[in-house]
């Protein structure tokens, strides 16, 4: 396997994401809470709720979530 210094799941940050997080991404210009479900390095799997489709998954580029992760309630 080929080592990198790429960091899995990092946002700019420099915060690790794990799974099980609460964070929000801007969807169709408004902001969605979402929840982690895999990470790897340059994406990242999550849970989002829509209105007629819950828990749906959502793939998203880690550089496209500059908005970063909300305190765990």
């Amino acid at each position: 396997m080929r080592k990198s210094g790429y960091k899995q799941g990092f946002l700019g940050r420099g915060e690790a994401m794990k799974v099980g997080d609460k964070i929000k991404i801007d969807f169709a210009g408004k902001k969605k809470e979402a929840t982690v479900q895999k990470v790897f390095p340059k994406t990242v799997y999550l849970k989002v709720d829509f209105d007629k489709d819950k828990q749906k998954t959502v793939k998203r580029k880690i550089s496209q979530l500059d908005a970063g992760k909300s305190k765990k309630k």
